[in-house]
């Protein structure tokens, strides 16, 4: 099976880990949160989406994956040849622009959330 197909059986696990940080985000009415002070919870999810890949797949390498101009984190899996991008993408759960994002109330991630989406690296990479 591929990489892509492996990381899209997993899509249930990764909307929950990531539900899991989304809930430890705790803004106050200020936007502010201990954890994430007034930034969004991007990287944190990125974090948790990659230590589910090393968990569950062998022999594959992470990376943190970014757009030159966007502020989002996402995780970037390669395992040989294959290259796929694993997000969640943050305008499901939060809203904002550079380094000051507000949380959305009441979201509940899914499987259908996480976009696995193969990818081919170029000269230099992503990021």
């Amino acid at each position: 099976m591929s990489l892509s197909g492996e990381i899209r059986l997993l899509a249930g696990e990764l909307a929950k880990a990531a539900q899991e940080e989304l809930d430890a985000w705790k803004p106050d009415s200020e936007g502010h949160d201990e954890l994430f002070g007034h930034g969004g919870a991007c990287d944190a999810i990125s974090q948790r989406l990659g230590g589910v890949l090393v968990e569950r797949l062998e022999g594959i390498e992470l990376a943190e994956g970014g757009w030159e101009g966007d502020d989002h984190a996402f995780v970037l899996a390669t395992r040989g040849g294959e290259s796929v991008a694993v997000d969640i993408p943050a305008f499901l759960y939060e809203r904002g622009g550079g380094y000051s994002w507000r949380k959305i109330e009441g979201v509940k991630l899914e499987a259908q959330d996480v976009v696995v989406e193969e990818i081919s690296l170029g000269v230099g990479g992503v990021g």
